[in-house]
Protein backbone atom coordinates (compact mmCIF):
# COMPACT_ATOMS: atom_id res chain seq x y z
CA UNK A 1 0.00 0.00 0.00
CA UNK A 2 3.01 2.25 0.56
CA UNK A 3 4.56 2.02 -2.39
CA UNK A 4 1.09 3.02 -4.43
CA UNK A 5 0.84 5.92 -2.42
CA UNK A 6 4.66 6.72 -3.11
CA UNK A 7 4.07 6.70 -6.63
CA UNK A 8 0.90 8.49 -6.88
CA UNK A 9 2.14 11.53 -4.78
CA UNK A 10 5.38 11.13 -7.19
CA UNK A 11 3.05 11.52 -10.26
CA UNK A 12 1.59 14.47 -8.53
CA UNK A 13 4.51 16.30 -6.75
CA UNK A 14 6.25 15.94 -10.10
CA UNK A 15 3.64 17.47 -12.18
CA UNK A 16 2.48 20.17 -10.43
CA UNK A 17 6.27 20.94 -9.22
CA UNK A 18 7.08 21.37 -13.29
CA UNK A 19 3.42 23.53 -13.30
CA UNK A 20 5.32 25.59 -10.80
CA UNK A 21 8.50 25.40 -12.49
CA UNK A 22 6.97 27.08 -16.21
CA UNK A 23 4.69 29.58 -14.26
CA UNK A 24 7.71 31.47 -12.75
CA UNK A 25 10.06 30.91 -15.84
CA UNK A 26 7.66 31.01 -19.00
CA UNK A 27 6.13 34.48 -19.83
CA UNK A 28 2.30 34.60 -20.25
CA UNK A 29 1.81 36.15 -23.10
CA UNK A 30 -1.96 36.15 -23.79
CA UNK A 31 -3.93 37.05 -21.01
CA UNK A 32 -7.13 36.34 -21.76
CA UNK A 33 -6.40 32.69 -21.62
CA UNK A 34 -4.73 29.56 -19.66
CA UNK A 35 -1.33 29.50 -19.53
CA UNK A 36 1.19 26.58 -20.41
CA UNK A 37 1.37 25.67 -16.57
CA UNK A 38 -2.75 25.64 -16.44
CA UNK A 39 -2.17 23.04 -19.43
CA UNK A 40 0.56 21.05 -17.45
CA UNK A 41 -1.73 21.05 -14.44
CA UNK A 42 -4.52 19.64 -16.54
CA UNK A 43 -2.94 16.88 -18.32
CA UNK A 44 -2.06 15.81 -14.62
CA UNK A 45 -5.02 15.65 -13.76
CA UNK A 46 -6.26 13.87 -16.71
CA UNK A 47 -3.50 10.95 -16.33
CA UNK A 48 -4.15 10.88 -12.57
CA UNK A 49 -8.40 9.99 -13.45
CA UNK A 50 -7.30 7.46 -16.27
CA UNK A 51 -4.72 5.73 -14.04
CA UNK A 52 -7.60 5.65 -11.36
CA UNK A 53 -9.91 3.96 -13.72
CA UNK A 54 -6.99 1.60 -14.92
CA UNK A 55 -6.13 0.52 -11.49
CA UNK A 56 -9.60 -0.15 -10.25
CA UNK A 57 -9.96 -2.21 -13.40
CA UNK A 58 -7.28 -3.89 -12.61
CA UNK A 59 -7.80 -4.42 -8.67
CA UNK A 60 -10.92 -5.82 -9.73
CA UNK A 61 -9.11 -8.49 -11.90
CA UNK A 62 -5.97 -9.44 -9.26
CA UNK A 63 -6.16 -7.35 -6.22
CA UNK A 64 -2.56 -6.03 -5.21
CA UNK A 65 -1.89 -4.06 -1.98
CA UNK A 66 -0.13 -1.23 -4.32
CA UNK A 67 -2.87 -1.43 -6.84
CA UNK A 68 -5.33 -0.36 -3.49
CA UNK A 69 -2.44 2.75 -2.60
CA UNK A 70 -2.86 4.10 -5.72
CA UNK A 71 -6.71 3.68 -6.41
CA UNK A 72 -7.22 5.15 -2.79
CA UNK A 73 -4.98 8.31 -2.96
CA UNK A 74 -5.57 8.79 -6.69
CA UNK A 75 -9.07 8.83 -5.61
CA UNK A 76 -8.70 11.37 -2.27
CA UNK A 77 -6.92 13.26 -4.27
CA UNK A 78 -9.25 13.84 -7.69
CA UNK A 79 -12.02 14.36 -4.68
CA UNK A 80 -10.09 17.27 -3.25
CA UNK A 81 -9.50 18.78 -6.65
CA UNK A 82 -13.03 18.72 -8.02
CA UNK A 83 -14.21 19.74 -4.08
CA UNK A 84 -11.68 23.09 -4.57
CA UNK A 85 -12.49 23.97 -8.30
CA UNK A 86 -16.04 23.64 -7.38
CA UNK A 87 -15.73 26.01 -4.89
CA UNK A 88 -13.67 28.50 -6.70
CA UNK A 89 -16.12 28.82 -9.72
CA UNK A 90 -19.09 28.75 -7.23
Amino acid sequence: MKKGILKTLMLYGIGFGIAGIISLTVKHTYIHGPGLHHFIMFLTFVIGVIWTFVCLFLLLRKPNETLKGIAITNAIIISSIMIFLFFIIR
